[in-house]
């Protein structure tokens, strides 16, 4: 089981977090503060973290994450950032510390596609191997990888049980999305969802 700090200072929001969490089988440790967050990620050794930029009233969220930065053991944390602040300088001050970003409020499943995909990159999600595709839109050509079960060996049957399971979106990194003919790149982007049922049919990217 990955275990999953949360440092969220709004009660409701910690217990949504923690139950969604709690669903999808993560152990979950949950914090409010700066020294509090610190003290338990020492002791509970987490294997990501989600963290609040604001902080009862504060950005106190950025201190918390070049703290654990600034520590060797947790320099490669796989770290979600949460905040109501949109603009551009959040995200690129995120991305510069390594971290995923999601803007509140955000559906379960964003939240659930960026932790994922975090911990993916650090290499923490047994059981999943990358695997690049082309996905045929009404409209759109999609190429970028996504991550099936490592047990499932043919891409099918991997394809198969990305399609069956619980969520509306398929998380899809390094995402190129191109005219129907794949001449033309009309936006790239680490990440972007995909809803399943816009997808006409799908194939292992040669």
């Amino acid at each position: 089981m990955l275990k999953v700090l949360v440092v969220e200072d709004d009660a409701s929001v910690a217990s949504l977090v923690r139950n969604l969490l709690d669903s999808e089988g993560y152990g979950v440790v949950i914090t409010t503060d700066v020294e509090s967050a610190w003290g338990t990620a020492i002791t509970e050794d987490p294997d990501a973290a989600l963290i609040d930029l604001y902080l009862f009233g504060r950005e106190a969220g950025w201190d918390v994450i070049e703290r654990l930065r600034a520590n060797e053991h947790f320099r490669e944390l796989p770290i979600v950032v949460m905040t109501g602040v949109s603009g551009q300088d959040t995200i690129d001050r995120a991305r510069a510390l390594g971290c995923e970003y999601v803007n509140k409020p955000f559906s379960p499943a964003t939240l659930l596609d960026r932790l994922s995909l975090v911990i993916r990159r650090a290499g923490r999600s047994p059981g999943t191997r990358s695997v690049g595709v082309v996905m045929l839109l009404t409209s759109y050509r999609i190429e970028g990888s996504v991550h099936l079960e490592t047990d499932l060996a043919r891409f099918s049957d991997g394809w198969e049980a990305v399609i069956h399971d619980s969520r509306e979106f398929i998380p899809v990194t390094d995402a190129k999305v191109k005219s129907p003919d794949g001449k033309q790149t009309l936006v790239s982007s680490a990440l972007i969802e995909v809803r399943k049922a816009d997808v006409h049919a799908v194939f292992p990217l040669e």
